[in-house]
């Protein structure tokens, strides 16, 4: 087991956000923790998303 600060992720469910996470997977490297703040002011469309990003 390696010694290291957790890695924890802000997603707004955008694209900048996502391609992050997405990055950090292919390169395989660990995302201990991902952070969701749900404003209720969110398009319809990104509250379509996030069934889908958790998949």
């Amino acid at each position: 087991m390696v010694d290291r600060p957790p890695v924890i992720a802000a997603w707004g469910a955008g694209v900048d956000s996502t391609a992050m996470i997405v990055e950090f997977a292919e390169r395989g490297e660990p995302v201990d923790m991902v952070l969701f703040a749900d404003p209720g002011a969110e398009k319809s469309a990104t509250y379509a998303f996030i069934p889908v990003f958790r998949a």
